[in-house]
């Protein structure tokens, strides 16, 4: 009987052949026609630049740190606390079993509504 031939170069052939059809895959002429203009253009415009400039981005805590901001931010903060204070639901339940099981079961209800249906 005779040696049976191997499979290994048909194989590795199939696989170099399968690697080389995907690396000539890249980007039609067609797809390349297709982008946009815009794009083109931001690929030219920063085609000269290596890095950018570092020293030109402002400090992020000079940029934010407005006053005025940051006291409307604080203003809008208290009135939200406050209305989170006034809400019957910030109370402390009541000690009494009835009345820990009618806002349990409140609380449940409300639950048991807001879920997706």
């Amino acid at each position: 009987m005779a040696p049976r031939p191997s499979r290994v170069p048909l194989v590795a052939l199939a696989i170099a052949v399968m690697a080389v059809s995907a690396c000539g895959s890249g980007l039609s002429a067609r797809q390349l026609a297709s982008t946009p203009a815009w794009f083109k253009a931001k690929q030219k415009e920063i085609a000269s630049q290596d890095y950018p400039d570092l020293a030109s981005i402002p400090d992020p805590a000079v940029a934010t740190q407005s006053d005025g901001r940051w006291r409307a931010v604080e203003e809008e903060l208290l009135v939200e606390g406050a209305a989170i204070d006034a809400s019957p639901r910030a109370a402390p339940a009541p000690p009494e079993a009835a009345a820990v099981e009618a806002f349990e079961s409140e609380a449940r209800g409300a639950v048991e509504n807001a879920r997706p249906k």
